[in-house]
């Protein structure tokens, strides 16, 4: 699997600024929040201000988390603020600016970042901050700009860029740049860095690359020391490290692509560049997005399935929260009584109160409910069964949470139309990586309305549909291929996540099947998934002799490791998709494999 920039928001803008006038902030005064913390007891939200073609000005919500009042609103000087440091009285905010990601394999500055501080007492006034330093784009490489994490001791205060192998040292003492925006500290040659995270710890400052796996040490005055270690399991794949806490001497580190959570023996680092890694949580949610640790407990947000679960330093799972489908819970911040996490996609924060247990939301939009498509009858009737043989598999990761292909025939388990599921097979991109699956004994043949569903895991969100095209290919014998007819009606080069431009796809249907918890006919209109069929192929050739009697194989690609023969170029895809999630296939008429 390749390694890709990560961004984990349901959808990311292409735009380089905001619209000219950007569509009005929900009544609760939070738009797309990300980052909090506490501070001086009250909460700081940091709201992002995306929208599907460019940011809306960022701002801080300031809340008082015991009555739930919302005290203030303070604009930031960047777009899209994306991490918050608390320094004592006083608040440090790092706005990443807007990214230009109009080429995926290049992404680059749209607009320039900022590093701000507010003191708490111009935060409750809607002051201004006490100290603002703007960060563009280097003059002679607009890849190396986009602050997005931020380290601080007492002498400095260290930023990682989300776009470029490098960091940027501001000496607090002097309020001015040891290495700022115009002679950044490069970490190595290369542009690998991507959400690149930097913490502090006695010796220094880490930084956690989220592409590469890897942890890099700096000396106390941000300068690398030379050692740069990987601590993922798989070399040369993607597993995402991120969100790294520092706790003494171990540095805690998810792994969102492979679901685990580890530790690292700093120590061992700062010794002998050696990565002691030791696996604490296997198996985390969808979208393990962010870790705080906090009395002994590591707290883990999962952006994929709306929970905020915490741990035991030993591993075990101690408490969950489940928060409303297709909240996309972001952040979590903790202290001592409150427990606040922020719902990007609902425009809300969820509060617990730590002593009673009371779990209440504040100022959120109303989740829209989302009917299932009028254009869609029931479809019921046959003998439906799924396909329960894994023929070829490529790429397979049985330690990985989706690299087991055994899950694409183990029953569907949708998450309906807000989420996407967690049971599925993940495909890659490359033009090697495939699924193929089969019926045990028999073929599918055609029959009254559709003949087989696929499906895939997408979902409804706030901006639209989240789609990961998927090319089917039917065949008799597992030698000779017919791809079901597609084309991508959308503009050349540009990703359209409209399921109507992706004609003869799957991947496009939020899933409302679930074996064990909504059971229901496969091809009922509730179940959702992609129907095909076997009628609407063409009557000659290859794909005719499929049509009159059906197929044994049947093979799912995702759509970007093909080429668009329209373009030449591979199907575009979603800026945030590394490849389509298979949850199973159903079809409902056969006809016993001839001996």
């Amino acid at each position: 699997m390749r390694r890709v920039l990560p961004v984990l928001l349901v959808a990311l803008t292409v735009g380089c600024a905001p619209p000219e006038a950007p569509p009005p902030v929900e009544p609760g005064w939070f738009d797309h929040p990300q980052a909090l913390a506490f501070v001086d007891g009250l909460l700081v939200v940091a709201n992002s201000g995306y929208r599907s073609d460019g940011w809306a000005p960022g701002s801080l919500t300031m809340i008082d988390p015991a009555s739930g009042e919302r005290l203030a609103r303070v604009p930031t000087g960047a777009l899209n603020p994306q991490a918050l440091a608390v320094d004592g009285d006083r608040v440090w905010v790092v706005s990443t600016g807007a990214l230009d990601l109009s080429d995926f394999d290049r992404p680059r500055v749209g607009t320039p970042g900022a590093l701000e501080v507010f003191e708490v007492d111009a935060l409750r006034s809607e002051g201004a901050p006490v100290a603002a330093w703007a960060m563009p784009a280097l003059a002679d490489d607009d890849r190396v700009g986009a602050p997005i994490s931020l380290a601080l001791d007492d002498e400095r205060a260290v930023l990682g860029s989300a776009l470029a192998n490098v960091v940027w040292v501001l000496d607090r003492a002097r309020g001015d740049w040891s290495r700022g925006p115009a002679d950044p500290v490069w970490l190595d040659a290369d542009y690998a860095l991507g959400l690149g995270a930097v913490r502090a710890w006695a010796e220094g400052f880490v930084v956690v690359d989220y592409n590469a796996d890897s942890v890099s040490l700096l000396d106390p005055a941000g300068r690398p020391v030379g050692c740069t270690v990987e601590v993922g399991a798989l070399p040369g794949e993607l597993e995402g490290a991120g969100s790294p806490v520092v706790d003494g001497e171990t540095l805690y580190v998810v792994l969102d692509h492979a679901g685990r959570l580890v530790a690292v023996d700093l120590r061992a680092l700062a010794d002998e560049c050696r990565a002691e890694v030791r696996t604490v949580v296997s198996g985390l949610g969808a979208v393990p997005n962010h870790l705080v640790l906090h009395d002994e407990r590591l707290y883990v947000v999962h952006s994929g399935d709306n929970t905020v679960v915490a741990y035991g330093l030993d591993g075990r799972e101690v408490e969950r929260w489940v928060l409303p489908v297709g909240s996309n819970p972001w952040h979590v911040a903790i202290d001592g009584r409150w427990m606040a996490v922020t719902e990007w996609a609902a425009h809300a924060v969820t509060l617990v109160d730590r002593e009673t247990g009371e779990v209440r939301r504040i100022a959120g939009a109303p989740l829209p409910v989302i009917e299932p498509p009028e254009e869609r009858p029931d479809d019921p009737g046959g003998d439906p069964a799924a396909a329960d043989v894994v023929v070829d598999a490529h790429p397979v990761d049985l330690d990985a949470p989706t690299g087991d292909p055994a899950r694409a025939v183990n029953g569907v388990r949708g998450a309906g139309e807000r989420a996407g599921s967690v049971d599925v097979f993940s495909l890659g991109v490359d033009p090697d990586d495939r699924l193929v699956l089969a019926w045990s004994g028999r073929r599918v043949v055609d029959g009254p309305g559709a003949d087989f569903v696929v499906f895939e895991n997408a979902f409804r969100h706030s901006g639209g549909v989240f789609v990961d095209p998927v090319i089917v290919e039917l065949s008799r014998d597992g030698a000779t291929w017919v791809s079901w007819p597609h084309d991508y009606l959308g503009p050349d080069g540009v990703f359209v996540d409209d399921p109507a431009v992706w004609s003869g796809f799957a991947g496009l249907t939020p899933v409302g099947l679930h074996v064990e918890d909504r059971p229901m006919h496969p091809f009922s209109a509730a179940a959702g998934g992609d129907r095909f069929d076997l009628a609407a192929l063409p009557d000659d050739g290859e794909a005719g002799q499929i049509k009159r009697e059906g197929f044994v194989h049947l093979r799912l690609v995702s759509a970007a490791a093909r080429v668009d023969p329209d373009t030449g170029e591979p199907f575009v895809r979603d800026r945030v998709s590394n490849g389509a999630d298979v949850d199973g296939v159903y079809a409902r008429y056969f006809h016993p494999i001839d001996p």
